[in-house]
């Protein structure tokens, strides 16, 4: 029957609009999901045959590149989510309609620009001029909500936020300043889930240091008040966000911050570089240096805090770095240099990690190991042959930075390589 369909479609396409394509992406998007309803009630649930789906979507994308010049406003969104959302990347097409999108922008609906621009994330279309019209646009909408559109409004935040971030568009000064002048409105609005996709995204799409205010906005009041109950990789997110945005000087906040942390990660519930990640950034807190707008008391209470993180994670380190992506591994033994605190054990397993994938490591990485080596005054012989080895067979190349690297961490380990003196 879906096949037959299929080919009626192709008898009829030439009578059709771009409103009916849009219904039917939309139609064939559903329809294509696993019936869940129908499998709890012992049906066997189908997807579309591919041969269909294939045939359908060949005609609905064919149909948009002859008729570019006939695409709606009101059909856009659901037919550039329908092909997304159906996994129909076809570079022309989704070129085709970034074009339109250009043009269009300015009469989207936060619901349309919310589909626009998840669909352009999924199929990883990159066009500068298309995301900042919805940057543009989006501004405009959201200068335009009054108090009692908010809720309305706040369904779409975090989609619209986490998609350019997909697409690493830090490069839109309009997005950043969207974000600033609006995001706080929508702060006390925002489920938990919203929070965990908006507030990470910060990161990347505000590059500059924000306002007091904006940070007070985004990380009290209700992302505070779900410190204890973000599952998964959420508060990691939000820890390593408000490090990077500067809200460093609420001593309170990363006290019950680090604490759920510590709960995390003996837990075991971490990722390896998020674990890692966040014992970085807590580390640097303690950093005159990183952290000079606080006063030496909070930086003080920041320096035992950090202390308290490592001795309290560090005895179950040892068994959950065994299965660590080199990112983590350097990540958490540069932590460690920066608070010139190691446990032995720990660092013992950390390099047995690297010298199990050290085929996966730059020369920036074996920087950070031999470095931290040196630091340490831990020399793990396997390792460091291995390392040698790498130089001297050219896998890598030696330049001046690391012979500096080198010779500072064989110093103090009291260890000589050849290698280094023939340059």
């Amino acid at each position: 029957c879906i096949l037959f369909l299929a080919d009626q479609l192709r008898t009829v396409v030439g009578t059709i609009d771009h409103i009916t394509i849009s219904v039917l992406l939309h139609g064939l998007g559903r329809l294509n999901e696993p019936r869940k309803v129908g499998e709890h009630r012992g049906r066997s649930s189908h997807r579309i045959p591919k041969e269909a789906l294939d045939s359908f979507l060949d005609t609905c994308g064919d149909w948009i590149m002859a008729n570019r010049g006939n695409l709606k406003v009101c059909a856009m969104g659901q037919s550039m989510q329908g092909f997304a959302k159906l996994k129909y990347y076809r570079d022309d097409l989704f070129t085709a309609l970034a074009e339109k999108v250009r043009e269009m922008a300015r009469e989207f609906n936060l619901a349309q620009l919310s589909m626009v621009i998840n669909a352009m994330a999924r199929s990883l279309t990159h066009d500068w001029e298309a995301e900042e019209a919805v940057c543009l646009r989006l501004e405009t909408i959201l200068a335009e909500v009054d108090d009692s559109q908010l809720p309305e409004a706040s369904n779409f935040i975090a989609g619209i936020l986490t998609a350019f971030l997909k697409l690493e568009a830090d490069c839109h000064p309009t997005l950043a300043e969207t974000i600033l002048r609006h995001l706080p409105r929508f702060m006390p609005l925002l489920s938990m889930t919203d929070i965990v996709l908006t507030v990470p995204s910060l990161a990347r799409l505000v590059q500059v240091v924000p306002q007091r205010e904006f940070l007070e906005a985004i990380f009290n009041g209700k992302s505070r008040q779900y410190i204890t109950a973000y599952e998964k990789e959420g508060l990691g997110g939000i820890m390593l966000t408000a490090q990077r945005l500067g809200f460093t000087y609420d001593i309170c906040w990363w006290e019950e911050a680090v604490e759920q942390a510590i709960t995390t990660i003996n837990r075991g519930r971490w990722k390896g570089l998020t674990a890692a990640s966040v014992i970085y950034a807590v580390a640097r807190l303690g950093v005159i240096s990183e952290n000079s707008n606080v006063s030496t008391e909070i930086l003080t209470q920041f320096k035992n805090m950090r202390k308290r993180l490592f001795e309290s994670v560090s005895p179950v380190l040892p068994d959950q770095v065994t299965d660590w992506h080199p990112r983590a591994v350097t990540t958490l033994l540069t932590a460690c240099v920066k608070t010139d605190y190691c446990d032995k054990e720990l660092a013992r397993a950390l390099f047995d990690r690297a010298y199990a994938t050290l085929h996966q490591y730059n020369a920036k990485d074996i920087a950070q190991l031999i470095s931290a080596m040196g630091v340490f005054e831990v020399a793990h012989g396997h390792l460091i042959r291995a390392i040698e080895q790498r130089f001297e067979t050219k896998a890598l190349v030696m330049d001046p930075g690391l012979t500096a690297v080198f010779q500072t961490a064989y110093s103090r380990l009291g260890r000589e390589w050849l290698f280094l003196h023939r340059r």
